[in-house]
């Protein structure tokens, strides 16, 4: 497994955990300032979501190069490791 791949999937995984935690406040509503300041807030105090948004900031000047030489095998890897945020966007969803 390249690195270029493993940049690839952490910054298409941090990309997923935000939209997670952006349709996670903006069901709860309130309007768009309410939603912005809430979503600030959890991004704030989620260690976790933080740390994969700075490993992908740290690596996504890879990414461009590594799409344009991703290969069938790595692009079948790159997709199934995002099909796993499927069941998350679906639990986010009906929550």
């Amino acid at each position: 497994m390249s690195v270029g791949v493993e940049s690839l999937k952490a910054v298409l995984g941090a990309a997923n955990e935000v939209a997670l935690e952006v349709i996670k406040v903006v069901k709860k509503g309130g309007g768009p300032i309410a939603e912005a300041g809430a979503l600030w807030s959890d991004l704030q105090n989620s260690p976790d979501l933080r740390a994969k948004l700075e490993a992908a900031r740290v690596v996504l000047g890879q990414v461009p190069a590594e799409i344009s030489d991703l290969s069938f095998s790595e692009g079948i890897e790159v997709a199934f490791s995002m099909a796993m945020y499927i069941p998350r966007y679906v639990e986010v969803l009906k929550g």
